[in-house]
């Protein structure tokens, strides 16, 4: 483990192990609902962890002659894996709420409130350790989204833990647990739609007119066709395209128009891997779409 995230997910794997154990105690003990959820929501982190890191290690490894693009989408994999599993999690929990709301037992608020509190620390501490790599890794940011929905069910506990020591009111810990699972829910549906339209190479909203418009700029092109825009992974858009030229355009140009194409679609799409097929009267009146769907 030499680079620095390989090390921050082996930290946060022990760090929730070490949580859910202690979860799954003070759950059973206490008679606290909302707090055994935290356990198995942790339990299921556990392995998004483990996943998560085992995908990471899987995408480091350099492309060959039988994975040509390489193993990036391993992550993206993963990322969709945790999302899916963490809905069907929240899905469970609910559920749960609901039969214990018909069923209402006594609650140790005070043991509920102590295990809460260990476990919102531990997990704002895995928080921090993956928030720095978050925002530009769709795998580690699902991981991230497990801590943050920890932290949120753990609050959740505390306060339903206040409220049945305070006033006794014994149904707010599974209607914490409903408010919680919603708002996780919510997030898993945001990663799984991503995640998918990354797998499905979908477009990631990038405007093909203006593409056309940018490319067409140049004096030795005439027009574009059968345009392919797609999100390899988290931060790799690749194109590609037949482009019509200049009949009269010589062999010698087109390195220099090439490197032309690629400077405006890195800097106005941030396209970073692009293939041109070259064209002179072949599919001339082509559309930008081979079939003319869902065209902007």
């Amino acid at each position: 483990m030499k680079d620095k995230v390989s090390k921050n997910f082996f930290g946060v794997a022990i760090l929730n192990v070490i949580i859910t154990l202690a979860e799954f105690i003070g759950g059973f003990m206490s008679g606290s609902l909302a707090l055994l959820s935290d356990a198995v929501h942790n339990l299921g982190d556990v392995g998004a962890i483990i996943l998560s890191f085992v995908a990471h290690l899987v995408g480091k490894k350099k492309q060959n002659s039988n994975k040509t693009f390489g193993y990036k989408r391993a992550e993206i994999i993963a990322a969709f894996v945790n999302a899916f599993i963490l809905l069907a999690m929240t899905v469970y929990l609910v559920i749960e709420a609901f039969e214990r709301l018909n069923d209402q037992v006594t609650i140790d608020g005070e043991l509920m409130l102590i295990i809460a509190v260990i476990g919102l620390i531990a997990n704002f501490i895995s928080m921090l350790i993956m928030h720095q790599h978050s925002k530009d890794n769709v795998n580690i940011k699902s991981v991230f989204l497990h801590m943050l929905s920890d932290a949120l069910s753990s609050i959740g506990v505390i306060i339903a833990a206040i409220l049945i020591n305070v006033y006794h009111i014994m149904w707010v810990d599974a209607a914490i647990t409903v408010i919680v699972s919603v708002v996780l829910a919510y997030e898993a549906i945001k990663i799984l739609k991503n995640t998918l339209n990354i797998l499905m190479e979908s477009n990631p909203d990038i405007d093909l007119k203006k593409v056309e418009s940018d490319l067409c700029q140049f004096e030795l092109i005439n027009t574009i066709h059968h345009v392919h825009v797609w999100q390899f992974s988290d931060s790799e858009i690749m194109l590609d395209a037949h482009v019509n030229v200049n009949p009269k355009i010589k062999v010698s140009q087109l390195d220099g128009l090439y490197d032309q194409i690629n400077r405006v679609l890195k800097q106005n799409f941030g396209i970073s891997h692009v293939t041109i097929q070259v064209e002179s009267a072949r599919g001339l009146n082509e559309k930008i779409i081979p079939h003319g769907e869902n065209e902007k």
